[in-house]
C-alpha cells in the first residue's frame, strides 16, 4: 500500500528542466492512482489512459490523462474528481494555460478537500510569478527548477519568498539544467 500524505506541492522551472519526471517519480512513491490533466500530448505520459473529463466519473484504472481545452473544462474535472475520485495523485501539468490568478471555485474546492477525498495534488508552473496566491500560500513542498522569473519580489505571495529566493538564486547559477532543491512550506 502507498504512503498517504496527501500534499499539494509545486513543481516550478522552465520547460525541460524535469519537473515531469519529478511528477511521475512523486506519483509513483505513493502507490496511488495517477490522474494527469494536460492541454497537449506529452509523451512521459503516453501509456496512460486517455480519457474525457466525463469519463472520469466512471474511470477505475492505475494511470489515465485527461485533456482539456480551457478552463471551463479544468473546472469539470475538479468538480468530478471532487464528486467521484478518491486515492490519487492528481496532476496540472502546464497549468498556467488554465488556472489564472483568481482560481475557479472547483479547484479551490479540490484544494480545500484534497485530504479528505486522499489526494496528493501536484501544480505545474514554468514561473513562481504565475503561481496564483491561493495555491502559493497552501502548498507543503515546492520543488524548485531552474526559472527565469527576474529579479521580482514575491513576498506578498510566499511566507517564505526569502528562502525561495535565495535558493533560486543558488539553482539558477548550477551546471546542471535538471537541478532542483526542495523546499517545504515552513522554511
Amino acid at each position: 500500500m502507498g504512503t498517504r500524505i496527501n500534499y499539494l506541492l509545486l513543481l516550478v522551472g522552465n520547460r525541460g528542466t524535469g519537473k515531469t519526471t519529478t511528477a511521475l517519480q512523486v506519483a509513483e512513491k505513493t502507490g496511488k492512482a495517477v490522474i494527469v490533466i494536460n492541454t497537449d500530448r506529452h509523451p512521459a505520459y503516453a501509456d496512460f489512459d486517455v480519457v474525457t473529463v466525463d469519463e472520469l466519473k466512471k474511470w477505475k484504472g492505475k494511470k489515465c490523462v485527461v485533456f482539456v481545452q480551457d478552463e471551463d473544462e479544468v473546472n469539470q474535472a475538479a468538480d468530478i474528481l471532487n464528486k467521484y475520485q478518491a486515492n490519487a495523485v492528481v496532476i496540472f501539468e502546464d497549468a498556467q494555460k488554465y488556472i489564472n490568478e483568481n482560481i475557479s471555485k472547483p479547484i479551490l474546492r479540490l484544494i480545500i478537500n484534497h485530504r479528505m477525498r486522499n489526494f496528493d495534488l501536484l501544480f505545474m508552473f514554468h514561473f513562481l510569478k504565475h503561481v496564483p496566491p491561493k495555491i502559493a500560500c497552501n502548498y507543503n513542498i515546492l520543488f524548485l527548477f531552474k526559472t527565469t522569473d527576474g529579479a521580482v519580489n514575491l513576498a506578498s505571495k510566499y511566507g517564505n519568498w526569502q528562502s525561495i529566493n535565495a535558493r533560486r538564486d543558488r539553482i539558477n547559477k548550477h551546471k546542471d539544467v535538471h537541478y532542483c532543491e526542495v523546499i517545504r512550506d515552513n522554511e
